[in-house]
């Protein structure tokens, strides 16, 4: 953050590795923009709207376990869907793609989100109200499969969803697809190269969840 215009150009990674998320300054992509008192009234988030994007780099999901945590807000496109974690790779198990799904008929059709390595993956409509913070769990284990929690609670699993991501050379965060009139609004992000047990996940999610209070 500049200090100035409330524009970030860099999301600082606090563990050892240092894998920062910076400006897509390559793709062109607007800067996203450091929102303060948008959670319970205090607490400080990143919003990503049009074309708005970070960018980090590594390999550190290849081949191996990983979970995600996410506390988030969107505004979705329903015509378009929404990911707000893309990869650079677009091919089967080389791609991590976690979001919003388009909706075929916005009256009829539930709000779908879910992950994948670019190719099969797990989907819940238990989020009925993607414009408010929700917690957003994706864990994937070659040994248990990928399972998602919402909340908390778990939404979707599937033991068979065991290959890993064969490479994983970064992401995008934000406005992966460049959705029009869209936006994701992010209060916390953490990437973990294992997959948490569950007494670990629980203690991390109700930590979360008191602090945000989703």
């Amino acid at each position: 953050w500049d200090g100035v215009s409330h524009r970030v150009a860099r999301w600082q990674d606090q563990s050892a590795a240092e894998n920062d998320a910076y400006n897509d300054v390559a793709g062109n992509h607007k800067l996203p923009v450091w929102t303060a008192a948008v959670v319970n009234g205090d607490m400080p988030a990143v919003t990503f709207g049009d074309s708005a994007t970070l960018r980090f780099v590594g390999s550190g999901f290849a081949g191996g376990d990983y979970t995600i945590v996410a506390v988030a807000a969107f505004n979705v496109n329903e015509d378009y869907g929404f990911p707000f974690l893309g990869g650079i790779t677009r091919m089967p198990d080389r791609m991590l793609r976690a979001g919003f799904q388009a909706r075929q008929d916005p009256l009829l059709d539930p709000y779908l989100f879910g992950f994948d390595h670019f190719g099969p993956g797990l989907s819940t409509d238990r989020v009925p109200y993607p414009d408010q913070f929700h917690l957003y769990t994706l864990v994937f284990s070659q040994s248990r499969g990928m399972s998602l929690y919402i909340d908390g609670l778990l939404a979707a699993s599937d033991r068979t969803l065991v290959t890993p991501l064969l490479d994983f050379l970064g992401a995008r965060l934000g406005n992966v697809d460049d959705v029009p009139d869209a936006s994701v609004t992010i209060a916390e992000l953490m990437a973990f190269r294992v997959a948490l047990t569950d007494a670990q996940r629980g203690y991390l999610e109700d930590a979360l969840m008191r602090k945000y209070k989703c």
